[in-house]
């Protein structure tokens, strides 16, 4: 929301989106935003399933009975991190492609307005 005219009056409308902003009409960064949700999904999803095999890892060495569970454990938490890690890097090459495309949306947009 911004004041289009006449500070303090309290006329406000909502502007439209520029094009290298979510919710604009190039059909490329929707499809980058799309993605990009996903794997934000899945890359939380994987860090929350890492963080759980990192407690009962840590559960398991502080108590007496759980010596036996601790190989198993540690070899699943670093199965979890090698996903999670996967998951963060296709993350992060998606946020790049996306902010690769809003550079050029905005270059475009600059040279278009002189």
């Amino acid at each position: 929301m911004f004041v289009t005219a006449n500070y303090g009056q309290g006329w406000r409308t909502e502007r439209q989106p520029y094009v290298w902003e979510r919710g604009s009409p190039d059909a490329r960064l929707a499809e980058l935003y799309a993605e990009e949700d996903g794997l934000r999904a899945d890359f939380e999803r994987l860090e929350g399933a890492m963080w759980s095999a990192r407690d009962a890892l840590s559960q398991a060495r502080v108590s007496d009975s759980g010596s036996a569970a601790v190989p198993q454990l540690t070899k699943d938490l670093d199965t979890v991190i090698k996903q999670w890690q996967r998951a963060k890097q296709a993350l992060e090459t998606c946020m790049g492609k996306r902010c690769d495309r809003q550079l050029w949306l905005q270059e475009r947009y600059r040279r278009a307005a002189r």
